[in-house]
């Protein structure tokens, strides 16, 4: 008896010879890397690695000196940051942007309407409720839907925006160190929001924490002075000579 053949993956990010340079000084140099459609990646590296530069390019922040940057088969270099957003890609920056003043059911109300505008969203309100509702869920913040997100800690916040940037149903989720100053319950917690958001998402994670990483990691990039150094699984590049010498260190035996 035939069996079908597993469905081939396609490349949804694809990244050649990427140079940035700040005034001779090369934060990216010469990156080659790609990344799969459903996939979640973990990008690690030192202070200094090229780590928020390379989210800065995907973004369109940062226009590199040389290089492309293929997303869905488009070459974002020419691309504005509203016209790579509405293409389809997502960032959640380290620090919680969110309106403080505001409800996270209200913050999500805002993020799931992509015009800003007064009729539309208050039009749009009703139709949006079961979606509000099931990411409220999703995020852990059912309980707090109606209070300011002003009261949330800073681990709900961290939800909440992560929730504002799966409101607009990117292709690709960018997740810049977002448990930074979290507790380990709430790293915890953040994991397995991630996890979670993985079955139906394609994911890029930024992280120094690797206690977390390893939590998550399906496989993990290590960049260094700009470049890639290496990839592989968790336990492959935390046993990378390589890796060790210019990042892991101390953190090995935690690992």
């Amino acid at each position: 008896m035939l069996t079908a053949a597993p469905a081939a993956t396609r490349q949804i990010l694809q990244i050649q010879d990427l140079t940035v340079s700040f005034d001779g000084f090369k934060a990216l140099n010469g990156l080659n890397f790609s990344l799969d459609e459903g996939e979640l990646r973990v990008v690690i590296g030192p202070n200094g690695a090229g780590k928020t530069t390379f989210l800065d390019v995907l973004t369109g922040k940062v226009k590199p000196t040389k290089g492309r940057v293929l997303f869905k088969g488009k070459d974002l270099i020419k691309l504005k940051e509203y016209q790579i957003s509405n293409l389809g890609i997502g960032r959640k920056f380290q620090t919680p942007r969110v309106y403080q003043n505001l409800s996270p059911r209200q913050n999500l109300e805002l993020s799931f309407n992509p015009n800003k505008g007064v009729f539309s969203t208050l039009l749009g309100k009703r139709d949006l409720t079961d979606k509000i509702d099931a990411l409220l869920e999703t995020i852990g913040l059912t309980h707090k839907d109606r209070i300011p997100a002003g009261l949330l800690s800073h681990g709900e916040k961290q939800w909440l925006e992560i929730g504002m940037v799966i409101a607009q149903d990117p292709n690709l989720l960018l997740l810049d160190e977002c448990v930074a100053g979290m507790t380990d319950k709430e790293t915890e917690a953040t994991g397995e929001l991630i996890q979670s958001l993985a079955k139906d998402h394609t994911i890029v994670v930024i992280e120094h924490d690797m206690v977390f990483v390893r939590q998550i990691a399906r496989k993990v990039t290590v960049l260094h002075q700009g470049a890639l150094l290496c990839e592989g699984s968790f336990e492959e590049v935390k046993n990378d000579p390589r890796v060790i010498e210019v990042y892991l260190g101390s953190h090995k035996a935690k690992g």
